[in-house]
């Protein structure tokens, strides 16, 4: 996703390029949920990739962590 230039309460997808509203540009109150919402039902491939590859690099964080620190 990247943020829309002259909006930016809006994400564009990169897969799509659908206009993902963010949250509220008044208040600067930004979220993720519309965009996972996003990514889960229209592109679910995508979606379950980067889920998968979130965690491995979540796994080996902890793996040089317990490296690092000999846990």
């Amino acid at each position: 996703m990247d943020i829309k230039f002259l909006d930016e309460s809006k994400a564009v997808c990169k897969v799509c390029n659908a206009e993902i509203s963010c949250g509220n540009v008044k208040d600067r109150h930004f979220t993720t949920s519309a965009l996972y919402m996003h990514m889960r039902s229209c592109h679910s491939a995508e979606h379950l990739d980067a889920a998968d590859k979130r965690q491995w690099d979540v796994v080996l964080m902890f793996d040089e962590l317990e490296l690092q620190y000999k846990l």
